[in-house]
């Protein structure tokens, strides 16, 4: 009678992130703007398209900032992703043109 064994390596993955709805902020053009993406399961990476010119995220921390260089509104599709898989929400950003100067 013999006697086996083996070695298991056994890899427990954290869920799939989860982003909490988001209502963005009205932004206004020539002004900043700043926007924290809010997920659990701790994202690796986010990343977000559609939005407008002058307009960024952090890939690392979820934050969009910069200043809007053109106003409109926008549909922006927002992910958040890690080894479990990615969370897609789709948010609507409007930006204000600017105020008008009164001389």
């Amino acid at each position: 009678q013999g006697v086996a064994t083996a070695t298991l390596a056994l890899q427990v993955n954290r869920p799939r992130p989860v982003i909490s709805r988001p209502k963005l902020p009205v932004g206004l053009v020539g002004s900043p703007f700043s926007f924290s993406v809010a997920a659990t399961n701790t994202p690796d990476t986010f990343g977000a398209t559609g939005l407008p010119n002058g307009l960024a995220i952090n890939p690392q921390t979820g934050q969009i900032t910069g200043t809007p260089t053109v106003a409109g509104t926008f549909t922006v599709t927002i992910t958040a992703t890690n080894i479990s898989g990615t969370a897609t929400v789709v948010a609507v950003l409007r930006v204000n043109p600017p105020r008008p100067t009164i001389i």
